[in-house]
């Protein structure tokens, strides 16, 4: 009886090591493993147990496939998005409409292609970039000037008391402490970084602070949070 694809999948699992963070993203100053580098880590494990994959786009997803010579497969599905952009159609008037820039394109599917494969073979996405974002923001535990100011001194004894001191502001609100990590693996939100820069988008209501402190910009227009990447003279 031939082995079954479950049986090759956990044993090529045990082989596959993380892959090796060779690239660095110039805007968030962190470290990420790039799709060559996954592919180098994941081939040789898959095709020595037997196993081969191939990844397509359809319907808005990236469909990852691992199959055996018998014809078994194991599908798994991630989320295909194409940011969109705002453009002027006349004096004043603007437009939402999905990215046709096939530099921009080709950036989405190759970083969808990485996180498929990764996703679909279990690999872990460890310190993506918590280091380059994880320090503490001001706004989180600087409290106002107002806040922390001495209360002015009594009235003299013979004069009554006509007005009671102000009181002090409350300090601005706190974020949680999120990292883009925290945030990549909340659900219903979805991340997409390009060399341009990062947009969050999804159920982000309750990450406005944290997005914020981030460094983020709401773009109404987009229902989106952006933030750009600025690139390197």
């Amino acid at each position: 009886m031939s082995e079954t694809i479950y049986s090759q999948f956990r044993k090529a699992q045990v082989e596959i090591k993380n892959p090796k963070k060779d690239s660095r993203n110039p805007f968030l100053d962190k470290p990420y493993e790039s799709l060559l580098s996954v592919l180098e880590a994941v081939i040789e494990p898959l095709n020595k147990n037997g196993l081969s994959f191939s990844q397509s786009i359809e319907g808005g997803e990236i469909i990852t496939t691992i199959y055996n010579e018998s014809g078994e497969k194991i599908v798994s599905k991630r989320p295909f998005i194409i940011p969109n952009v705002i453009k002027e159609v006349g004096k004043g008037n603007f437009i939402l409409t999905p990215e046709t820039d096939p530099q921009v394109i080709g950036k989405v599917e190759t970083y969808s292609r990485r996180y498929g494969l990764k996703l679909a073979l279990g690999l872990t996405a460890e310190d993506d970039d918590a280091n380059g974002v994880s320090r503490p923001q001001q706004t989180a535990t600087k409290p106002t000037a107002t806040a922390t100011k001495p209360a002015p001194a009594p009235a003299a004894a013979a004069k009554p008391a006509t007005t009671a001191a102000k009181p002090a502001t409350a300090p601005a609100p706190a974020t949680s402490g999120k990292t883009l990590d925290d945030i990549k693996n909340v659900e219903g939100v979805v991340v997409t970084e390009t060399e341009d820069g990062i947009t969050v988008s999804g159920k982000t209501y309750s990450l406005s602070n944290d997005l914020k402190a981030l460094g983020f910009i709401w773009v109404g227009t987009e229902k989106s949070w952006r933030k750009k990447v600025e690139k390197a003279a």
